[in-house]
């Protein structure tokens, strides 16, 4: 499986070296070379550039809303002792974020666990099938007791195909939070 346009972090990049942004005619292509090679990487057999912790959130955006149909919220299992809720989501409009590799599209379907009083998302879990590939990607989200930021704490990968299954889990810790300051002095040239 293979997006034409890759998950939230590939997206941000391809977004920077797009035409309209990068003065390199062939920045597109560079972004999905990019892809390309990461997935050289991934276990087994199954092509793919989904399986990063953030793929998953492309689907809750705003400019995928048309695309999306979402279920009402329903209770759910506290987590971490808060009250939460789940939503339902499918793919149902053309053409598909992900797409196989000859291009054919692949819808998407999961649900997302949020707590319901703050409405931060604790879970999300995905599903991606084509004709001969069936994709789980789940990931939990935990809150950095030293940031205080959210992060994906961990994510799990299932994925069956004719005389193949992967199965991986991924993760996260020691997460830091990176600040940048810079100061600018204008002067008005002399003259």
């Amino acid at each position: 499986m293979e997006p034409p346009k890759p998950s939230c972090r590939l997206l941000r990049i391809i977004d920077q070296l797009s035409p309209r942004q990068s003065p390199n005619a062939n920045a597109m292509s560079q972004a999905r070379r990019l892809a390309a090679e990461s997935a050289r990487y991934n276990l087994g057999r199954v092509h793919r550039t989904t399986n990063l912790p953030d793929s998953a959130l492309v689907y809750l955006q705003a400019a995928s809303a048309s695309s999306m149909k979402f279920d009402a919220p329903r209770a759910s299992a506290p987590v971490d002792g808060a009250e939460t809720v789940v939503i339902r989501f499918r793919e149902t409009g053309r053409p598909t974020i992900v797409t196989a590799r000859r291009g054919a599209n692949v819808p998407a379907s999961g649900q997302v666990w949020v707590h319901a009083a703050t409405g931060a998302i604790v879970k999300t879990e995905f599903k991606l099938s084509d004709l001969s590939t069936d994709g789980v990607f789940v990931v939990e989200f935990a809150v950095d007791e030293r940031s205080g930021l959210r992060f994906p704490a961990k994510m799990t990968e299932h994925y069956t195909s004719p005389g193949e299954e992967v199965r991986a889990t991924a993760q996260y810790s020691n997460v830091r939070r990176f600040n940048v300051s810079t100061n600018e002095t204008l002067r008005k040239p002399p003259g």
